[in-house]
């Protein structure tokens, strides 16, 4: 299981690996607080935009809206965590509530951070084919898509958060009389932890490669119309593109530097790295609060899916 931060209070051992500042416990409490008092409204109102919108000009959802809306409740559900590991970290680290809860909390932290990668990279994919193929998208029904690869989506995750919630003895150690949550790997096995990070590793380079493949022939195709006779999609092919553009945005600002430190921090933290390294750890945590900013910048996204959209926020 990942741990979420080190934050023991303690100073680096001599011989230890875990480096980490003091300064992570405002970081943490400040940028939480943040996230948490954007995050939940701002993710509520994209919800009922969407739907207000929709039904409003009598429009169904579409296949990229069913991915919005469960991008909303991927938000959603990060940012209602928060509150509990911002009492965690005012604390410095010392967790006061149920051995269920910290298992719980904290698969759900990494469940709707990597729920979001897999819809954003949907809806990047989406618009692709809304470029490259804007008949055919139009005239097939993918609503019934959307939602049927919604569904696999959640329903692996609950698999991974049940399985997860079951180990709850792994997520929950002391430190100096300190009870910590998910800030060790109990019993597990080095080569199990390994694989499950550079797992989910690879999980978000694969899911960056789409974001970067379709954003870049959505821009080819625009240019070679931008040559051409404008047709009558063109307006709707640059709004997928601006749409294609903010997600591969979120992408490399919020998720890439975490995965970027994750491989090195985890070979550290499972000491086949010797040498301590404190700025490696910190650099840790702060992607780690870049990541968490995700659900803030997601309804940026939702801004460019409909012209209906923008002009009935302007007008509320």
């Amino acid at each position: 299981i990942p741990i979420m931060a080190n934050i023991s209070g303690c100073d680096c051992e001599a011989n230890g690996t875990d480096c980490d500042s003091e300064f992570k416990y405002s970081l943490f409490k400040i940028v939480y607080s943040i996230i948490f008092v954007i995050g939940v409204p701002s993710n509520i109102i994209a919800v009922w935009f969407l739907l207000r919108v929709q039904y409003q000009h009598n429009k169904g959802l579409n296949e990229v809206k069913v991915y919005m809306i469960n991008l909303c409740v991927a938000d959603i559900v990060f940012t209602l965590t928060l509150p509990f590991w911002i009492v965690y970290y005012a604390r410095n680290g010392e967790w006061i509530f149920k051995s269920f809860s910290c298992s719980l909390l904290g698969s759900l932290f990494y469940v709707s951070n990597y729920s979001s990668l897999a819809f954003l990279a949907l809806i990047s994919y989406n618009r692709y084919q809304a470029v490259t193929s804007p008949i055919k998208t139009a005239q097939f029904k993918q609503k019934t898509r959307g939602i049927i690869i919604s569904s696999i989506i959640w329903g692996v995750l609950v698999i991974f958060l049940l399985s997860t919630i079951i180990q709850k003895s792994e997520h929950m150690n002391t430190i100096n009389g300190c009870v910590k949550c998910f800030e060790g790997y109990g019993d597990q096995g080095t080569t199990l932890v390994l694989v499950y990070h550079f797992f989910m590793i690879a999980g978000f380079f694969l899911t960056f490669m789409v974001v970067i493949v379709c954003s870049i022939k959505i821009l080819r195709t625009l240019a070679a119309e931008g040559q051409q006779q404008v047709t009558s999609h063109h307006g709707a092919k640059k709004q997928a593109f601006r749409m294609a553009t903010v997600v591969l945005a979120v992408f490399i600002l919020c998720f890439f530097p975490h995965h970027l430190v994750q491989g090195p921090w985890v070979l550290l933290k499972m000491n086949i790295l010797k040498r301590p390294n404190k700025i490696l750890s910190d650099i840790h945590q702060v992607t780690l609060c870049m990541m968490s900013f995700n659900c803030v910048l997601d309804p940026i996204i939702y801004c460019f899916i409909t012209t209906h959209f923008r002009a009935t926020f302007r007008n509320f």
